[in-house]
């Protein structure tokens, strides 16, 4: 999946670093741009979510959007991975 040199070049700190932080970050700012016009009752409500305090509401969905987030972050990290270990001889960019 992704290169052992590739992952070995960089430290696991600055990896969970750059995945978890940016991630938190986006998950906050989308669960407060939607709980500005929704109520978080109201999408309890609807799927039918014994929830009857808000802040539940918000929690599940921070930790919802957080593991979104975070899968979105990885998926961009393996998509960064450079290429040239498939094949040795041939450069990134050549054609």
């Amino acid at each position: 999946m992704i290169n052992q040199q590739f992952l070995s070049s960089f430290n696991l700190r600055r990896v969970l670093i750059a995945i978890l932080w940016p991630s938190f970050i986006s998950a906050g700012i989308a669960l407060t741009a939607f709980y500005v016009w929704v109520d978080p009752l109201m999408i309890a409500n609807v799927f039918g979510l014994p929830i009857t305090e808000r802040i539940d509401m918000y929690s599940i969905s921070f930790l919802f959007l957080w593991g979104q987030a975070i899968l979105a972050s990885i998926f961009c990290l393996i998509f960064v991975a450079p290429t040239h270990h498939l094949n040795p001889n041939k450069r990134d960019f050549d054609d």
